[in-house]
Parts: structure tokens; sequence; C-alpha cells
């Protein structure tokens, strides 16, 4: 059996840590790197950006 096809026979077993670890990975991005598009929409965590324009 080649390497390839033992590897998308597994998949559908790790269907559910890969995704995750990229739901994780993606939180952890936009946690860091504070991307205003995306924390516009957090209901808590949007209250850090000044909405005063006097």
């Amino acid at each position: 059996m080649s390497f390839i096809k033992k590897l998308t026979q597994q998949l559908p077993n790790w269907a559910p840590s890969l995704a995750g670890y990229g739901g994780a990975a993606g939180a952890i991005l936009v946690f860091f790197t504070d991307w205003r598009l995306v924390t516009d929409y957090i209901p808590i965590y949007n209250t850090k950006y000044s909405t005063d324009k006097e």
C-alpha cells in the first residue's frame, strides 16, 4: 500500500482534530494580530476600540 493511499484512508479519523487545531490557530492569530475586521464583531472584545469622534 502506498504512503499517500494510507494517509488518505486515515484522513477521516484525523478530520476532527485538524479542525480543532485549525480553529484554535485561527483564534490565536486573530487575538495576537488584533485583526480589526474580525474583532469588531466580538461582543465584549470590541469595546476596546474608541468610537468617540469629537
